[in-house]
C-alpha cells in the first residue's frame, strides 16, 4: 500500500500548514482515524477524504481514473482555500470575468490604518480586476531570476498575511528584504517611510 501524505499551506492562518491525508490503494478516509486524532491532539490541522469509489464514496469503480483521483483532491484543496481571508473582501462582477473589492470590508481591510480621507479616496478610484491575467501561468527564467529584486514586507497586512509575504521571499537574499510596520497599502499609510526604503535600495544599487 502506498500512503501519500500532502501538506498544503492554507490561507486560513497562513502561518501553519495543513495536512491532507490521502489513503492509498483499497483504503479510505477511514485509515487515518489514529493519526488524525493524534495530529489534532498536538494542535495541527488536518484532515482526510475519500478517493472515488472509497470509504463513503460511492462512485462505481468502473467509472474512475487516475483523473478522478487528481480532481478529488483539487477539489478538496480548493474548498480549504475558500478559507481565505481576502475572499471574504471580494466579489465577482456579473460577467464572472473578474473581481472587485467589496465598498467597505475591503477597503478597509485595505486601508485599515490609513485616514478617513484615504478611505474615501480608495472607495471612489478602485475598480474591478480582471481575472485571467491572474490566472495565467507565469514562465520563470534563469535571466528573470537574476535580475535585481528587493520585498518590501507590510507587518500589518490584513489582506496577505506577513507569513505568507514572507515565504514569497523565502529564498531571497536578506539584504534585499525590507519590512514596514504598515497594512497593505504603505504608499497611503506611511509614504514617506516608504520613499526612505526605496531611495536607500536605489542608492545602494546605483
Amino acid at each position: 500500500m502506498t500512503i501519500t501524505i500532502m501538506i498544503i499551506p492554507e490561507a486560513v492562518t497562513m502561518t501553519d500548514p495543513s495536512v491532507l491525508l490521502i489513503h492509498g490503494s483499497a483504503h479510505g478516509a477511514w485509515c487515518w482515524r489514529d493519526l488524525l486524532a493524534e495530529l489534532h491532539a498536538r494542535g495541527l490541522k488536518a484532515r482526510a477524504l475519500d478517493l472515488p469509489s472509497h470509504g463513503a464514496d460511492r462512485t462505481p469503480y468502473d467509472e474512475i481514473g487516475l483523473d478522478s483521483y487528481r480532481d478529488a483532491i483539487l477539489a478538496d484543496m480548493r474548498r480549504a482555500a475558500q478559507d481565505h481571508p481576502v475572499l471574504g473582501l471580494i466579489e465577482k462582477t456579473e460577467d464572472g470575468r473578474a473581481f472587485r473589492f467589496k465598498p467597505e470590508a475591503g477597503v478597509e481591510a485595505l486601508c485599515h490604518d490609513c485616514s478617513e480621507e484615504v478611505k474615501t479616496y480608495v472607495r471612489d478610484h478602485i475598480g474591478p480586476q480582471a481575472i485571467r491575467p491572474q490566472e495565467t501561468p507565469l514562465r520563470v527564467t534563469p535571466a528573470s531570476t537574476a535580475r535585481p529584486r528587493h520585498y518590501v514586507i507590510c507587518e500589518n497586512d490584513r489582506v496577505i498575511p506577513p507569513a505568507e509575504q514572507r515565504k514569497m521571499c523565502a529564498d531571497w537574499p536578506a539584504s534585499t528584504v525590507h519590512s514596514l510596520s504598515s497594512g497593505h497599502s504603505p504608499y497611503f499609510a506611511q509614504p514617506a517611510r516608504l520613499a526612505d526604503t526605496l531611495a536607500h535600495i536605489l542608492h545602494r544599487s546605483g
